[in-house]
């Protein structure tokens, strides 16, 4: 695995592309979104990155998935590796490793943090990967990070979702990224009486593009207050 990062003077990241959002009632209304898709560190791409290697702590190597809420696909064992909190995602997708002939391996998903009395999301949230290219092997990217702190979630018809981005031929996927929505569970649970949310969550990793798979990015994570959301 690589460890390649784009870093400060002190090793830390930089969160120039997270989306921090704080707010009392706030509402993603339905067709409205906040896209932080591909806005994580940078895949492989010939004269960007060295050793073939995607940038962040789970930097795919050559023809390697990058890891975040999971391993990215395999690829003679330069998968990128997992990091992170799942209960406070706070870091963007890795990129994915160069491929045959310096195919671009994906980007990672970027980060959202919102802190808000009540959250509704009619519309999405996304930290996708950005797509590999090439065509030769290059690894995908993985998802990024959603981290919600809130007294109650709702949601009709939302979507949230951190998912890796698919590898180029044998090239490996990259993994699922993490999301965490922090609640109150006593105001969730009363809310739930009235109206349950009703939202898709995605964190499923990249496919390998001759579906072996072994090479498939693994699902990122997902992490809940308690099963309250379920019935």
């Amino acid at each position: 695995p690589c460890t390649a990062t784009t870093t400060n003077s002190l090793g830390q990241w930089v969160p120039n592309s997270r989306v921090y959002l704080v707010g009392d009632a706030v509402t993603i209304a339905a067709g409205g979104k906040i896209d932080a898709n591909g806005k994580g560190y940078y895949g492989f791409y010939t004269g960007l990155n060295a050793n073939n290697c995607g940038a962040g702590p789970g930097g795919g190597g050559s023809w390697g998935g990058a890891g975040n809420g999971g391993h990215g696909g395999n690829f003679s064992a330069t998968a990128g590796r997992p990091y992170g909190a799942y209960a406070a995602p706070a870091d963007p997708g890795s990129g994915g490793g160069n491929g045959n002939g310096g195919g671009g391996g994906g980007s990672g998903g970027g980060q959202v943090w919102i802190e808000a009395t009540n959250l509704l999301v009619n519309g999405s949230i996304t930290v996708n990967a950005g797509a590999s290219s090439g065509g030769n092997y290059a690894g995908g990217g993985s998802g990024g990070g959603i981290s919600i702190r809130c007294r109650t979630f709702s949601a009709t018809n939302g979507v949230l979702s951190a998912a890796g981005t698919d590898g180029q031929a044998s090239g490996g996927g990259g993994s699922g990224g993490r999301m965490a929505i922090v609640y109150d569970a006593a105001a969730q649970s009363n809310l739930n009486l009235i109206a349950r949310p009703s939202a898709v969550f995605s964190v499923r990793g990249g496919l390998n593009g001759w579906s072996v798979v072994d090479r498939y990015g693994r699902p990122g994570t997902i992490y809940l207050t308690d099963n309250g959301f379920f019935p």
